[in-house]
């Protein structure tokens, strides 16, 4: 686990929103888990969960937001992994990887249009 610097290393906005996600181990065929989200953005996503990964990490995510028709389905490598403040729990930053262009404007468009109907 390691210290946040404070520098911000994000290219995109995030919004705090009470979202799920559907996360497991790319390529290991393991169990769907499903966690809160405590903020997203078209780069990645900050979420809580029991199940600990290790930083580098590659998820497989599954999230549904509005403004989105479909169920946005990606890889996501985990950047940062620090305990949550409740016993076996623990707050991981993921970054989405390899996604086209298309496919990151698209989340990109349904963020924005999240925050916009608040």
């Amino acid at each position: 686990m390691n210290e946040w610097d404070g520098k911000e290393r994000r290219q995109h906005e995030r919004i705090k929103e009470a979202f799920t996600i559907h996360h497991r181990l790319a390529g290991k065929n393991e169990t769907w888990h499903i966690s809160a989200i405590e903020n997203v953005g078209a780069g990645g996503l900050l979420f809580n969960s029991p199940r600990e990964y290790s930083e580098e990490d590659v998820l497989e995510i599954k999230i549904e937001l509005r403004g989105l028709m479909e169920i946005f389905i990606c890889r996501a490598i985990v950047r940062r992994v620090d305990e949550a403040g409740r016993a076996g729990i623990f707050s991981m930053a993921i970054e989405f990887t390899g996604l086209e262009e298309g496919r990151a404007q698209k989340l990109d468009d349904a963020i924005r249009n999240h925050r916009e109907d608040k």
